[in-house]
């Protein structure tokens, strides 16, 4: 009866949107140093993404479980939680996932960064 109720009450069809890429990090925009901000975009741009087709959320812990609706592809900037590989894609039924240090840390770190490009490689089929 209730499915009755909704095809009456909307008769054109309703369709999923699934959200584009995230991007996750652990210091608000705002706190961003511009060296963050410009690593930030050069590791976007390597994946053939601009700044305008993502979503960057920031949250002080990375934790997923809370999130309504869950990113199709994530790129996520903090300490993972316990049990997270860094650099590693991550796969669930939602989303395909990379966690990296956060950028402060990976700045300065040119092994880190060769094996995030890596980790992304395989997230956007490169």
């Amino acid at each position: 009866m209730d499915r009755i109720a909704f095809n009456t009450i909307f008769p054109e069809p309703v369709y999923s949107i699934s959200l584009g890429p995230i991007v996750f990090l652990d210091v608000p925009w705002t706190a961003l140093s511009p060296e963050h901000e410009e690593l930030l975009f050069k590791i976007l741009s390597s994946v053939h993404l601009s700044p305008n087709e993502v979503q960057i959320v920031h949250q002080p812990t990375f934790d997923l479980s809370m999130w309504k609706e869950k990113p199709v592809q994530l790129i996520a900037f903090a300490h993972p939680p316990p049990g997270v590989m860094l650099y590693e894609l991550i796969q669930t039924s939602e989303t395909s996932m990379v966690v990296s240090e956060p950028l402060s840390e990976l700045f300065n770190n040119e092994p880190n960064k060769r094996k995030l490009w890596n980790a992304l490689k395989a997230l956007f089929s490169c």
